[in-house]
This record gives C-alpha cells, structure tokens and sequence, in this order.
C-alpha cells in the first residue's frame, strides 16, 4: 500500500525503431503529467500532512524523458559475436514540491560478447559505462552462462553489477512534514524535508539462476 496518495497520472508516449540486419536505431519520448492533493492513507491523514515549501499541498508535476539508442553486432566466425551500443538520455522536472526545474542527462555505452566453444554451451558477457548528471561515470558488468542439454531446454546463471542513480526528488526535494496530534498533546513544528546532493548511486548484485 503507497504511503502517499496523488491525482491520477496522464502519460504521453512515442516511440520509433529502425531495424536492420546487425543494426538498431531506437528512440523514444514520454511526458507525465500528475496534478491532485498529496494526501496520507487513511490511517495516517489525521495527523500527518505534506505540503511544498509554501504550504500548498496540491502537486503539480509535469516529466519529460527523451531517449535515443543504437546498436551495431558483428559476427566473427561462426562461435563469437560482438555489439557494440550507446544510449542518451535527457529528463527534465518541473515540480512544486522541488526546490526549482531540473534537467538530467545521461550517455551509456554497452559492449556485450558472446561466444559460444560447444553447440551447448554459450558465454554472455559485457558492461555498460554510464555518465550521469548524478553519479558521473560508472561502469556496470555483466556475465551469463547458458547451458542447453538438448533442444528447447535451457538452464542459464547469472551476475550483474546494477546502480541506479539518485532520482530528481530525492535530490532536489523541498517541501514541509506536518504533524497534527490529537490534544491535549501538543504538536510539533512543521519539519522541512529536503532532497540532498550527497546522496550515491544505489548498487544492484544480482545472481540469477533460471
């Protein structure tokens, strides 16, 4: 159950995609767009209320997101194969319970491998290299190994490195906690809640067996 409830969202979305043997071009947009009372659930409402750093809790939040990728394979012979991959990205926020709007811009490049030594054995690996406006470079392994004893069944092991960078609110966040008690017990000042820039990228160790 979400902690917060909101107004309903409306997603604008558009998407294109070229495709070509050994290649992929790829680029989308979408645009959010949220408006409603930030409220508490139910049983918190009483006493909890969120408001933006001017005492108004109605959010008015408005994303945009434009994405751009390709990718270029290249088999060498018949038991490896290359691809190499970039991917850019712009978001942009225009929120009132932020301290102002934000731009994000983000580039990554991917290098996967895959070589195959037996018809039943098969070796996925690669990183990715991220440059963000938050975490600045980062670089994200992955390997896979995949096993097929006979046709149609497959047993695959995995482990990838993941980070997710901090998100616009969680950086730029500035609006005001509330709390309301019932008396005669006596409430608290309104707490300011802010984002921070300090914040690190999340890291992802994934194991997956399939």
């Amino acid at each position: 159950m979400p902690l917060w409830n909101t107004g309903i969202p409306a997603l604008d979305y558009a998407h294109v995609v070229y495709e070509r043997p050994n290649f992929l071009l790829r680029a989308f947009w979408n645009g959010l767009d949220i408006s409603g009372p930030v409220t508490a659930n139910a049983p918190l409402s009483p006493f909890l209320h969120i408001t933006n750093r001017n005492g108004i809790s109605d959010v008015r939040l408005r994303t945009h997101t434009y994405n751009i990728e390709t990718q270029r394979t290249k088999e060498l012979g018949t038991t490896t194969r290359f691809a190499v991959g970039i991917n850019y990205r712009h978001n942009t926020a225009s929120h009132n319970f932020q301290d102002r709007y934000h731009t994000d811009r983000s580039t990554r490049a991917v290098r996967p491998r895959e070589w195959k030594p037996t018809a039943s054995i098969q070796v996925v690996g690669g990183a990715r290299y991220e440059l963000n406006t938050f975490i600045n470079s980062i670089i994200s392994p992955r390997g896979s190994l995949v096993f097929t004893p006979v046709p149609n069944h497959t047993f695959q092991g995995t482990v990838a490195v993941g980070h997710r960078p901090p998100a616009f609110f969680e950086t730029y966040g500035d609006n005001l906690a509330i709390i309301a008690l019932p008396p005669p017990i006596p409430s608290t000042p309104p707490i300011t809640v802010n984002g921070t820039g300090a914040l690190k990228p999340e890291q992802i160790i994934a194991h997956e067996l399939e």
